[in-house]
């Protein structure tokens, strides 16, 4: 029998539009602390340079699976970016996937995720994600 402790599931954070995964350091300095393996990557096929997006914005593309991992939509009541209503409506749509989704609306708050008091927003997500997290081989 192994005397190792199990390995912590991974969080992927992942950045909304016009953003970059830099919009997460805060965060995945929050939750390695705590012992987490964290990721924030690009979105597939974003990868590259943010001037080189501008210039030519033709990668941008939504990508849809039916067989999702859980999923939290999460917004600030403020958000003037990515208003809730954005959120809502894809709520609406994602919640008929099998799997579990949620929407979380943050009074108060806007887009930036690295605002002042994100620790509230960031502890509310992690406890939500680690109570629907789904094994893994």
């Amino acid at each position: 029998m192994s005397t190792e402790a199990p390995s912590p599931l991974p969080i992927v954070f992942i950045h909304g539009m016009w953003m970059t995964p830099l919009s997460w350091e805060h965060w995945i300095e929050r939750y390695r602390a705590r012992g987490l393996k964290v990721h924030a990557p690009a979105w597939p096929g974003l990868e590259g340079d943010i001037e080189a997006l501008r210039r030519d914005p033709a990668p941008l593309r939504g990508y849809k699976n039916p067989d999702r991992a859980p999923l939290l939509l999460v917004t600030g009541a403020e958000d003037r970016i990515c208003p809730p209503s954005v959120n809502k409506a894809n709520f609406g749509h994602q919640k008929k996937a099998p799997s579990a989704t949620d929407h979380k609306e943050s009074p108060g708050r806007c887009h930036f995720p690295g605002q002042d008091g994100r620790e509230e927003v960031a502890d509310f997500i992690l406890d939500w994600t680690t109570s629907h997290a789904r094994a893994t081989a």
